[in-house]
């Protein structure tokens, strides 16, 4: 039989091996064991879909406890199940499945399950005093929850824990918005109800007693102020949008649990004339005692444990994520920058001021603070941020006060330290007026010696406008008629020190920033 040999082994070449990293039988070898490597990676990583799957399964799926309550009534901090009255299901959540891409926005469905999940139970808290209404000081202070009084509807501790952090995540709230072309339900178009880490007034809901329509119409208006009982029937109202909680057996959503039905609010009622104008007139009823009848699509019940062993909770939950914490995180962020670190942000946030309506009072929305703080290196989607950033959007309208926010990031300025920049101001203020001309402190300033100029890493224009007069005396704008604000030119001793204020939060020896200020300034 006759040998086959290739040009090369004619010429006098070898013959290929193993070694040989050319050839299509060793690249389909190499290939494979690469994709068997892989594999074993992500599978002891846990990256794999399916065991993330698994995973999510496991947590959600879990039995928690839930809250018995002797007397029958619901207390803030208890944890409940709501059960849907017609379909006989519970309402639950996917804290992993964002219904808007990117937006953390999560699925809520109302599931087949009937023992008490960590998705399936949710926790009533009480709102701040600032998310409060009217209706709650009509009634008493305890901790039972009465009709008519708000209340926030938070997700179970248990999805919030990670075996991979010492922390809890932030927390989750029922939440619903108004209806457009991008918050609507999957299917119906309607408007949308989910899980969301933000904490604002479109968190807020309230329980009511159903509407009986002409029959029994007056129930709702005065059940207000009187305790709920537990396994009544009620609606959960959507304070912000006047809307109610509502499942439709007709249509489903595709979960990774299963078939469920779609939750959304609504505002549907029965049919029928109520001759409203007729019954006002003979003085049988009022707007508020006479509705039209509450379809039983919006029909709850509020299911408590049966046996005081269910409400036994021995689990170890970790710390839930501080507001400490989070402040130290930003703040180590910042001076990873170097000592001119907050000067910078103060820049960026002066920036996007001048860009929208109220700017001049210093106040930005939070997407934009967060975008701010990105150039330091922390993500955009840290939810976390959440709890540092209520703290600041008092009027619970996603505005800041970046002024009030940078105040905070910085901490507060030693008194020692005030003393030294207030002496070299008050060395300034040759009339003693309180009152510094921007073309004086243009002249002492030293800013050759500023530690970026003297490294190159900025110009001496950029050292003295940028990061130094022009961020010093915006805070202080005078508004006139015109629509462009103008900018003074004195700079008043508060303005002085809070900029310096920046570059003391991220020098922690005294004896350095009193050497660097005093060459900044020189004799002064």
């Amino acid at each position: 039989m006759a040998t086959m040999f290739t040009p090369q082994q004619l010429r006098g070449g070898g013959s290929y091996s193993n070694a040989t990293k050319i050839g299509n039988w060793f690249e389909e070898i190499a290939l494979s064991e690469s994709k068997q490597s892989d594999f074993k990676k992500n599978s002891d990583g846990g990256s794999l879909g399916l065991r993330k799957l698994q995973a999510k399964l496991q947590k959600c799926n879990q039995i928690v406890p839930h809250t018995f309550t002797p007397d029958g009534l619901i207390r803030y901090g208890d944890t409940i199940v709501l059960r849907h009255m017609l379909t006989d299901r519970n309402l639950a959540c996917d804290p992993y499945d964002d219904i808007y891409p990117s937006w953390h926005k999560f699925l809520v469905t109302a599931t087949n399950d009937r023992v008490p999940t960590a998705r399936g139970t949710f926790r009533i808290l009480r709102p701040s005093s600032k998310m409060a209404n009217k209706e709650d000081g009509l009634v008493s202070d305890d901790d039972v929850v009465h009709y008519g009084q708000a209340f926030l509807l938070a997700c179970n501790e248990s999805l919030l824990y990670s075996e991979y952090s010492d922390q809890l995540a932030p927390c989750l709230y029922l939440s619903s918005t108004l209806k457009n072309e991008r918050t609507t339900t999957k299917t119906t178009n309607r408007q949308a109800v989910y899980m969301t880490e933000e904490l604002n007034s479109e968190s807020v809901w309230i329980i009511t007693k159903p509407s009986g329509g002409r029959k029994e119409g007056n129930e709702r208006f005065l059940s207000v102020g009187s305790p709920i009982d537990a396994d009544s029937e009620v609606v959960l109202s959507h304070r912000a949008t006047n809307t109610l909680l509502t499942v439709d057996p007709k249509h489903t959503d595709n979960t990774d649990f299963g078939v469920e039905f779609e939750s959304y609010t609504d505002r549907t009622v029965s049919t029928g004339k109520l001759h409203l104008i007729i019954s006002e007139f003979k003085g049988l009823t009022t707007t508020n005692t006479l509705s039209k009848a509450d379809i039983p699509n919006n029909f709850w019940k509020v299911v408590m444990a049966s046996d005081p062993r269910e409400g036994v909770d021995n689990r170890r939950m970790p710390e839930a994520f501080s507001y400490a914490d989070i402040l130290g995180q930003m703040q180590s962020a910042i001076k990873s920058y170097g000592i001119f670190g907050f000067n910078e942000l103060r820049k960026r946030f002066q920036a996007v001021a001048k860009q929208v309506k109220g700017g001049a009072d210093g106040k930005i929305d939070r997407a934009d603070v967060k975008e701010c703080l990105c150039y330091f290196g922390l993500a955009a989607n840290n939810h976390y941020f959440s709890v540092v950033y209520d703290r600041f959007d008092f009027n619970m309208d996603g505005l800041i006060t970046f002024r009030d926010f940078l105040k905070e990031l910085r901490g507060p300025l030693p008194a020692s330290r005030a003393r030294v920049i207030l002496s070299v101001y008050n060395n300034l203020d040759t009339t003693g007026g309180g009152e510094v001309p921007v073309a004086e402190l243009r002249r002492a300033y030293e800013v050759k010696n500023h530690p970026s100029v003297r490294s190159r890493d900025c110009s001496e224009y950029d050292a003295r406008e940028t990061y130094f007069l022009n961020l010093i005396d915006i805070s202080k704008r005078v508004k006139t008629d015109s629509a462009r604000p103008i900018v003074p030119d004195k700079v008043t001793p508060e303005s002085f020190v809070d900029f310096f204020t920046d570059l003391s939060a991220v020098i922690a020896d005294d004896d350095e920033f009193e050497g660097l200020f005093n060459v900044l300034w020189g004799n002064y």
